[in-house]
This record gives C-alpha cells, sequence and structure tokens, in this order.
C-alpha cells in the first residue's frame, strides 16, 4: 500500500497538478500583498487618513465594550442592519472627531503635562478612597476593568 502511494506521488501527474496549486496560492498571496496598498481609507480628515482597520479595531472594541455591557439585548440590536448601519457610523463619527479634536488642539498649541494628567486622575472621585484620599488600588481595578 505505501509502495503504491510513493509510486502515486512521484508520478508527473501528480507533480503538475501540485505545481498548479503552489503557484495559485503564490499568485494570490502576492496579489492580496499588492491589492493592500490601494485600498481607500475609510475616512479622511484634512491630510490625516483613518484606515480601514483603525475603522475596524475601534468597530471591534465598541462591540465588545457594549456586548459587555448590555449583553444578549446588544446582540438582539446588531441583528437589525439599520440599527448595525448606525452604529458603524458612529463609530466612524467618534474616530472623524477625535481627528478634528486633535488637529485643533495642535493648530491651537494645547498641550497637556504628564503632571497635570495625574493630578486630574487623583482628583476624579472614583478614586477617592474612604480615606478621603487617592486610592491606588481603585484606579488599578479601574484599570483592570478596562483592559
Amino acid at each position: 500500500m505505501m509502495e503504491r502511494l510513493r509510486e502515486g506521488v512521484n508520478s508527473i501527474a501528480v507533480k503538475i497538478i501540485l505545481s498548479l496549486i503552489i503557484f495559485s496560492f503564490v499568485f494570490a498571496g502576492v496579489g492580496g500583498y499588492l491589492a493592500s496598498g490601494s485600498v481607500q481609507p475609510a475616512a479622511t480628515v484634512g491630510d490625516h487618513e483613518i484606515s480601514r482597520s483603525q475603522f475596524e479595531q475601534a468597530y471591534q472594541n465598541e462591540r465588545a465594550q457594549m456586548q459587555a455591557q448590555a449583553g444578549d439585548i446588544f446582540t438582539t440590536l446588531l441583528s437589525d442592519p439599520v440599527y448595525l448601519a448606525q452604529f458603524r457610523q458612529n463609530v466612524l463619527d467618534r474616530l472623524v472627531n477625535q481627528v478634528v479634536l486633535d488637529q485643533e488642539a495642535d493648530n491651537l498649541g494645547l498641550r497637556v503635562s504628564d503632571e497635570q494628567i495625574k493630578q486630574a486622575i487623583r482628583e476624579m472621585p472614583a478614586f477617592i478612597g474612604s480615606t478621603g484620599m487617592f486610592d491606588n488600588d481603585l484606579y488599578l481595578a479601574a484599570l483592570r476593568v478596562m483592559v
């Protein structure tokens, strides 16, 4: 039995078929790389482009967050094509708004130092412990929930 398999593998017909399969995979792979360079962005804001992969990543993050919050209700809502289209548009709108805000902040020369960010976090009511002071454990727990 093994002898017949060896003879079959060494036949010219099998080699031709395997060569055709290999070449089709090679050309399909190379074509995929070449075509991916010409993919249209999801949105363009000024000179900044929001790529489709950035949009899909933001969409997946938002979807996972909503799924965690609303559960089966959100799954039911996503089965409606109108709601799904509106949800995707809202995600894209948020990305565009963030780029516009970032560009305007750059134009105005607005900057926030690390120290200002630390101070703002320390003053957030959600991180004030029972002692009335900043509780690092509450802060770390909130970070773990976000990730």
